[in-house]
């Protein structure tokens, strides 16, 4: 796909990219680049220069490696993905920042990362970024407007949500079982949340420590708003039920597959799905949804992404950022699974303007329909997720 691009080179080390113009050598043939397409090529000769890009990704960084590697193909520059969970890393970026090292472009990763635990102290607003015309055009967007996952500092961009409703899975619970010790009886039997709040099951949950932030927060959100749930169901469950509760994602996992316990709740593990398709005694089928709340879900690190304070690479930092949002990098998105595993690939904002892909039909968005945001999307509701885990934490006496 042609590319054609308004583009400005930064100055390596700076805040924001400083706009140059690309003026004809004295001489030019007729098929010298010009215009847009002679600064775009100005970019990535820039970019190339450079030849490096660090990313540091959340917990779902495995969902957007195989974007890094294309980009790394197409343009030839190396590519640098660090995973690990959104709290460290930010973390990480915090305390070298603080000791003067600036060595992470792009965070990939979910808005409460990048809100709450980075924010504008080690991060930038992403307009001065963008400058490609399939980019900035915000009529090719969904509501014509570009979604920020924090509306007050635009650092957060948010470029990919699906329509979350209730079906055949677990959904927005967040809800998996060992299928060698509860029966498909059982499972049929369900009708709503509160029947899996029985006394046969108490003590037999694992659930990640709900006051990390992570791990299924949303599901708990979900929870936290239905109206057959609310704060009588979180308190049933987290009280009565006697979770196991642990902050290691790897005692959630393998502690549910080998049989120490029948169920994980707001366990929101990408391996699970790899698991379960390699015969892992797990599912998250259900007969019936358990809950009813629809929405477009943008959350998580495989759908949005901010630039770090002061990137060493600034010229590989506008490239992708600019080439990832273009039609090109939004069909390449739609095209790809996020792992071998998955059904269904990330449904972008860009609207009409890109082939469906691999998206799952129930997961775009209808026309003439406005959809609703994920709580931690809607400015309304901003602070909704931290009064949960600050309940959540007094609930269960542990500080966040």
């Amino acid at each position: 796909m042609l590319l054609l691009a308004l583009g400005t080179l930064a100055a390596c080390g700076s805040d924001e990219p400083t706009a140059t113009g690309t003026a004809p050598e004295p001489g030019a043939t007729p098929e010298a680049p010009m215009g847009f397409e002679a600064e775009w090529a100005a970019l990535i000769k820039a970019a190339q220069d450079e030849g490096r890009l660090v990313m540091a990704g959340g917990g779902g960084s495995v969902n957007v490696r195989q974007y890094y590697q294309h980009f790394a193909e197409k343009f030839g520059i190396k590519a640098v993905v660090s995973g690990g969970s959104g709290t460290a890393q930010a973390n990480r970026i915090l305390a070298e920042q603080a000791a003067g090292r600036y060595e992470v472009d792009l965070v990939h990763a979910g808005n409460t990362t990048i809100k709450s635990r980075l924010g504008p102290r080690a991060l930038q607003r992403m307009e001065p970024w963008l400058f490609h015309p399939e980019v900035i055009d915000e009529s090719l967007w969904y509501l014509g407007k570009h979604k920020y996952g924090d509306a007050e500092h635009r650092t957060s961009f948010v470029y990919a949500a699906e329509v979350d409703s209730p079906g055949n899975e677990s959904g927005n619970m967040s809800l998996w079982y060992n299928t060698n010790l509860v029966s498909q009886e059982e499972i049929n039997a369900l009708e709503s949340p509160w029947d899996l709040l029985q006394d046969k099951w108490i003590g037999e949950f694992v659930s990640f420590d709900p006051t990390g932030g992570g791990g299924g927060t949303g599901a708990l959100i979900n929870a936290w708003r239905e109206p057959d749930m609310g704060e009588e169901w979180l308190r049933a469950y987290w009280i009565g039920m006697k979770p196991f509760i642990t902050n290691d994602i790897r005692i959630v996992e393998s502690s549910l597959v080998n049989g120490r316990f029948h169920w994980g709740y707001a366990t929101s593990v990408d391996a699970f799905d790899q698991l379960m398709a390699q015969g892992a005694p797990i599912s998250n089928k259900f007969p019936r949804a358990l809950t009813h709340i629809t929405e477009l879900n943008g959350g998580g690190t495989a759908r949005s992404f901010t630039v770090a304070k002061k990137p060493p690479h600034p010229n590989a930092t506008k490239l992708y950022v600019n080439w990832f949002l273009s039609r090109e990098g939004q069909t390449l998105m739609q095209a790809s699974l996020p792992t071998p595993f998955d059904d269904c690939a990330f449904v972008s904002l860009r609207e009409d303007d890109i082939p469906p892909g691999l998206t799952c039909p129930e997961e775009r968005r209808q026309p003439g329909v406005t959809y609703t945001w994920e709580p931690d999307l809607d400015p309304e509701l901003e602070n909704l997720r931290f009064e949960l885990l600050d309940w959540i934490g007094e609930l269960l006496g542990r500080t966040r």
